[in-house]
């Protein structure tokens, strides 16, 4: 299994994934606190305000979301961890 992210709001209502480290962290499974600010690898931003999270300043609706390596957000998906 490659290396991930996991970034999660403290209910778990939000799932942020991803193949891309967090900047400064590396890969991490940790949860986002009210006005986190996370910058991954390839620059994409995952923010989260104590009710909804963005990533580059679009919500995020689904429970899940994978950010892809240029970016862009792929809703109702997640990195599969176990076999």
């Amino acid at each position: 299994m490659p290396g991930h992210t996991l970034l999660y709001t403290p209910d778990r209502q939000h799932n942020i994934w991803s193949y891309q480290p967090v900047e400064g962290e590396g890969f991490v499974s940790r949860p986002l606190r009210p006005d986190d600010r996370v910058v991954l690898k390839n620059g994409a931003i995952v923010s989260f305000d104590g009710e909804g999270v963005k990533v580059n300043g679009a919500h995020v609706k689904a429970q899940n979301a994978i950010v892809q390596a240029d970016g862009k957000v792929e809703e109702g998906a997640f990195i599969r961890t176990f076999e």
